[in-house]
């Protein structure tokens, strides 16, 4: 199903939106970002009996977030992060695409977190997949130069279709040892 996403600065109401089981009320979502956690979702809703704000239900903080409209205009909270290679690609592109509905802020966290999280998972290649140091440097270099443009960018810059295009994720898988297992045992003293 398709999602018209929102800025991360906006808003989404919904009127008549269900409360207990005969009630309709108000209901807004909307987006925070904290520059240390990353994003969540916040949603309110109104107490139709009394007419004020009940306390903002929050979700925990994710990597990279957006909210929207899907086609039978339901708002949808839509979450990834950048934790191993299948996530890192739906986020890349997900940042390419809909660039524009964050703030060069939030762009500039996501360029770090970015950052950080290939820099372990460069090191996760080497320690648990038995990778060369210098082989999966090779292979990612040119990936965290374009992430680090965008870092002194402060965000202004959609490199994500660039970064995404210069990891080789064949290279790098096989870059691994076969049948590489760094927890044998390979002595027992009694």
């Amino acid at each position: 199903m398709k999602i018209d996403f929102k800025h991360t600065s906006t808003r989404v109401i919904s009127e008549n939106y269900p409360y207990g089981f005969n009630l309709k009320t108000q209901k807004t979502d909307w987006i925070e970002f904290h520059p240390k956690h990353g994003f969540r979702h916040l949603s309110q809703t109104i107490n139709p009996k009394t007419g004020r704000a009940n306390n903002p239900k929050k979700s925990t903080y994710y990597q990279v977030a957006l909210l929207g409209i899907n086609e039978d205009q339901h708002c949808k909270f839509w979450a990834c992060g950048f934790n191993g290679q299948d996530q890192m690609k739906i986020s890349y592109k997900h940042l390419f695409e809909n660039f524009n509905f964050y703030t060069p802020r939030e762009m500039e966290y996501l360029y770090i977190t970015a950052f950080d999280n290939l820099a372990i998972y460069k090191r996760y290649f080497v320690l648990y997949r038995g990778a060369d140091s210098k082989n999966v440097q090779s292979i990612l270099q040119n990936s965290f130069v374009k992430l680090a443009k965008g870092i002194n960018s402060k965000g202004s810059l959609n490199l994500w279709g660039e970064i995404l295009d210069s990891i080789d994720f064949e290279a790098l898988n096989n870059a691994k040892k076969p049948n590489y297992n760094p927890f044998t045992i390979k002595q027992v003293s009694i």
